[in-house]
C-alpha cells in the first residue's frame, strides 16, 4: 500500500495548471479583429473552461505545499 504525499498534490496542481494554460491558448489562441457573436461566445465558454483548471491546478499545489508545511512542522 503506497502512502499518499503532499507532493502528489504539488504535482497534479502543477499538471492541471499546465494543461489549463495550455488548453486556453489552443482553443482561444489569437483573439479575432471583428468576431461574431458565436466567436465571442465560443471564446468565453472555452476561456471559462480554461480558468477552470488553472483555478483546480492553483487550488491543489497550494493544498499540497499547505499540507507540506503542516506536515514538516509536526
Amino acid at each position: 500500500m503506497t502512502i499518499f504525499r503532499p507532493i502528489t498534490l504539488i504535482r497534479l496542481g502543477l499538471a492541471l495548471f499546465v494543461l489549463g494554460f495550455g488548453y486556453s491558448v489552443f482553443h482561444i489562441g489569437i483573439p479575432y479583429q471583428d468576431p461574431t457573436p458565436e466567436m465571442l461566445a465560443y471564446e468565453r465558454f472555452h476561456g471559462m473552461i480554461g480558468d477552470r483548471i488553472l483555478l483546480m491546478g492553483i487550488a491543489l499545489f497550494v493544498s499540497g505545499c499547505l499540507w507540506g508545511l503542516v506536515r514538516r512542522l509536526r
